[in-house]
């Protein structure tokens, strides 16, 4: 199913459990697909706490947003495989939301970046979401999954423009992280639920999230 979903595209997964990323690779005949296992440095059970401390950190903040190599902002990821760093991902479904929101602003080429995150149904998902993707993104969302599209830092003034169902776009670039793979790609995103989402964080002004990779 994944390879047929970005056909001609890299398409990676991170994922801790290793038998996942065996099931996903089992029988790709495509080569298309790419895996790494990766061990995530924080739990659940932090995630009032980081999200209480980050903004006494600088290094979490911009104009010094960046992932390789970042230790000093908790919400990172500093040590990723290489690959993940020097792509420029078109499409992000990501569980950790923070360095999705980097990736997407840190873009240097033209485009938009489309971040899917799902079990949006849990408030830690709904709290990071508003903090880091910023509600004036939300183009979308479907039972739990949310569909952002995410202007590089130059572009962020503008609001992001509506997913159309009659122009679906084209995925070059695939990134997943995710330990519980929805049975469905996720372009089917019909419904926009602005109204969930109502307290804008300072961290999503226009002038929000630059930085170096």
């Amino acid at each position: 199913m994944w390879s047929a979903f970005n056909a001609g595209g890299k398409t990676l997964f991170l994922e801790e459990d290793p038998k996942w990323v065996d099931t996903v690779l089992k029988g790709d005949k495509s080569h298309f697909l790419r895996a790494h296992t990766v061990k995530y440095p924080t739990q659940l059970q932090q995630s009032n706490e980081l999200l209480r401390s980050y903004k006494s950190e600088p290094g979490c903040l911009p104009p010094k947003t960046f992932l390789k190599g970042n230790r000093r902002c908790r919400l990172a990821l500093p040590d990723l495989p290489q690959e993940v760093y020097e792509t420029e991902w078109d499409l992000v479904m990501d569980g950790a939301i923070y360095s999705a929101a980097v990736m997407a602003r840190n873009r240097k080429g033209k485009g938009l970046t489309d971040v899917f995150l799902h079990d949006v149904n849990r408030p830690v998902e709904r709290t990071y979401a508003t903090e880091f993707l910023c509600k004036k993104n939300l183009v979308d969302g479907t039972g739990r999954l949310w569909h952002f599209r995410i202007p590089p830092v130059r572009d962020e003034g503008a609001e992001a423009p509506r997913a159309s169902a009659n122009s679906p776009p084209h995925f070059t670039n695939f990134l997943a992280s995710t330990s519980d793979p929805p049975s469905t790609p996720p372009a089917k995103s019909r419904r926009r639920p602005r109204e969930r989402l109502k307290k804008e964080s300072t961290h999503c002004p226009p002038h929000s999230v630059s930085g170096r990779r």
